[in-house]
């Protein structure tokens, strides 16, 4: 050893070679040029030697048996007790069993064979620090299947088809640290798989079908650091399912089901550093989503329904450095305001989305922010790209000066017409103003038909300098702004409009107008409510009742009842209100006025609120007349019906008496004279020669047999 301020006596290039040549191969190692090991017997197609095994082993030679990809069929029988690595890789083992007993084994590769079951012989591998199964054809675990394995740290059981784990399978895995059940074909987890390894470390459960978290699922591994759950069908996380990870560093949802980020006393894990949330049907991130996470990594990409990132989304982030928020390709707005309290965000990544601007608010609410990458976005050069412009200006006449704009050098405009294509930082400084009018985002449609009772929810966004301000025009020629709630509408964040509860009336063009002191933009929308299509049909009348059916009725999610309102037209009475089930298609009244006309209306309640759907008048019958519907049968016409069906009856049982008393004639006695025929034609010899086999039952032949 020498200081760093010493000049290095090592100098003479012999030297220097000698020592990289004696170095090299310690550091290095080259797989290639393994020392012989020479056990007792080494199986056919197999090579024995000293080598060094990955996972590593500090460079430890091992004795190792590698039979990789030998075409072998089985575990080869004779392996030397001193084996402390055995390789099977690649070959066509179905069934694995161990014949012999391997004390000193430490590591065994079987991947990539056909496996489909496993001897219970594996479990006398006490000493096995790691299991490589992965690439075959295991579909099911029983209880104890690796009980005796205490020492193994690591097992790969990924890229099988597993589907089936019983909840003990993994009993006795006390130091197990990596457990890899990526790309089988589960569909839910059990708590008590993870109850038996307190020292787990990574856990990868990517490429299943999962589709939901429990509460507490994991609650037992607090050593976890890593949890990779990409790649499912998981579209619910239940609250304080990750509760109890007190060392989880990175946790990985990407490319599942969520329709929303998770909220906080889901993600509230104080250790938590990354967080992927790529490729969900995400459709926005709303205020708060990200809030209070000790977080330094946050990815949300490649989503294809992301298209807002509201106020105040990401607040309170003390440690967030890197935010990657690029490939989405429906993402058209971010706020000005989507960032509060976040201190040391150095790289944010906005390229490759659908941005018309970036606003100036987001590179100056950043304190720490190094790098911004905004290229590729549908950017709009006006008075939302002048700070851009003015940045780039400043870097060419500063030479001090570093932007925060990468790959600023293929910046282009996507908009207006005449800028379309060209590079922002060749623009004249007069082609960008400093104000502008705003521009209206909608993302709503151009039209929509809605059925009565459902719900119109229209959102609208806009870009401007000075900040625009949205106003809301409704059919009825109501403007409103703001935040209002006045009956079924509603106006939030001044930029989402609800009208719950929809009536035909409600039909029309909805505007959405984006406003401030250098003009307007205006986007439409056409809303046409129509009429369900539910239709009463009386089916019985009578003098005292009236049975009606009716279709169409299904409960719907802002639906809370649907009833019968029924009553005399000509009368002042109030309507009688019948409460209908949720499968009901036909209700009866009873207790009726003969000759009387009745209104029956079907109704949909939402909330306070009532609508009749479709009514029909029906009039009762007279006293004592039949009801609709029903015939009267001639009386006579029964009597025939049944005189036909009772001489049917009579005529088969005579048929049937006929025919018995033939078969028991078939078999009557012969005649007196049929005998003496028959007796005339037997030979006289045959009662005087017996045959000459025995003629014997096998009773009298086994008591002859004792004689």
């Amino acid at each position: 050893m020498w200081s760093k301020d010493q000049p290095c006596s090592l100098c003479n290039i012999n030297v220097w070679l000698y020592i990289m040549m004696a170095v090299l191969p310690l550091c290095c190692p080259d797989k290639g040029q393994d020392k012989m090991w020479t056990p007792p017997f080494c199986p056919k197609l197999c090579t024995c030697s000293l080598s060094r095994y990955e996972p590593p082993t500090q460079g430890k030679l091992m004795k190792t048996i590698n039979c990789s990809e030998a075409g072998l069929g089985s575990v080869p029988k004779n392996l030397s007790n001193q084996v402390e690595v055995i390789m099977l890789k690649g070959n066509r083992i179905k069934y694995l069993k161990i014949r012999d007993i391997l004390n000193y084994l430490k590591h065994f590769d079987v991947s990539s064979n056909r496996i489909s079951k496993i001897d219970n012989r594996l479990q006398k591998l006490t000493h096995l620090k790691s299991l490589d199964l992965h690439n075959n054809s295991l579909s099911y675990l029983p209880n104890g299947q690796f009980s005796g394995l205490k020492f193994l740290a690591y097992l790969d059981l990924s890229n099988n088809v597993l589907h089936s784990i019983e909840k003990h399978s993994f009993g006795g895995l006390n130091y197990l640290q990596r457990l890899n059940l990526e790309g089988n074909k589960l569909s839910f987890l059990e708590r008590e798989w993870f109850l038996s390894m307190p020292s787990l470390r990574w856990l990868y459960l990517s490429r299943n079908n999962l589709r939901n978290i429990e509460p507490n699922m994991f609650e037992t591994l607090a050593n976890l650091a890593e949890l990779r759950l990409d790649h499912n069908n998981i579209f619910n996380i239940g609250d304080d399912a990750f509760h109890g990870m007190n060392e989880l560093s990175t946790l990985d949802l990407s490319f599942n089901k969520l329709s929303r980020v998770p909220d906080g006393t889901v993600l509230s894990v104080a250790s938590l550093q990354c967080l992927y949330l790529d490729g969900n049907p995400i459709y926005r991130i709303s205020r708060g989503a990200f809030k209070n996470l000790n977080v330094s990594l946050i990815r949300a990409r490649y989503m294809p329904n992301l298209n807002v990132i509201e106020k105040q989304a990401f607040k309170n982030l003390p440690q967030l450095q890197i935010l990657e928020l690029h490939d989405n390709p429906m993402l058209i707005y971010v706020d000005s305001d989507a960032f509060s309290n976040v201190p040391r965000l150095k790289s944010l990544y906005l390229h490759n989305n659908r941005l018309f601007a970036v606003p100036r608010a987001i590179r100056t609410g950043l304190p720490s922010l190094e790098k911004i990458h905004i290229y590729n976005n549908n950017l709009r050069c006006d008075c939302n790209a002048y700070w851009i412009r003015q940045e780039l200006v400043k870097e060419e006449q500063q030479p001090n000066f570093t932007s925060v704009l990468y790959e600023e050098s293929v910046l282009r405009c996507d908009s207006p017409p005449n800028l379309s294509g060209r590079l922002l930082k060749m623009l004249p400084k007069k082609a960008i103003n400093k104000t502008c009018a705003p521009s209206a985002l909608p993302l709503f449609g151009t039209s929509y038909n809605i059925s009565v009772g459902e719900e119109l929810r229209l959102e609208c966004h806009a870009l401007g300098v000075p900040d625009p301000q949205i106003k809301w025009r409704l059919p009825n020629g109501t403007m409103l702004s703001g935040s209002v709630k006045s009956g079924r509408v509603q106006v939030f964040g001044n930029c989402t409009l609800i009208v719950r509860h929809l009536r035909p009336s409600d039909s029309g063009t909805y505007l959405c107008k984006a406003m401030n002191q250098n003009g307007f933009d205006i986007s439409s929308t056409s809303v046409m409510v129509n009429n369900k299509p539910i239709r009463i049909i009386p089916s019985s009348i009578a003098g005292d009742y009236v049975t009606i059916m009716w279709n169409g009725t299904t409960y719907r999610s802002m639906i809370s009842d649907y009833q019968i309102h029924y009553r005399v037209p000509s009368s002042t009475i109030q309507y009688s209100t019948i409460h209908l089930g949720q499968f009901a298609t036909r209700y009866t009244f009873t207790n009726l006025k003969p000759l009387t006309m009745y209104e029956f209306c079907i109704v949909y309640v939402y909330d306070t609120e009532q609508y009749t759907v479709d009514c029909v008048n029906v009039t009762t019958t007279q006293p004592g007349e039949l009801p609709m519907g029903i015939t009267r049968i001639d009386k006579r016409i029964i009597i025939g019906s049944c005189a036909v069906i009772l001489l049917a009856i009579a005529l088969g049982c005579v048929i049937a008496v006929a025919r018995r008393f033939r078969r028991h004639k078939e078999y009557l006695e012969p005649t007196s004279h049929e005998k003496s025929e028959a007796m005339a034609h037997i030979p006289l010899d045959n009662f005087y020669n017996p045959p000459t086999t025995p003629l014997c039952s096998s009773r009298t032949s086994l008591i002859s047999a004792q004689d």
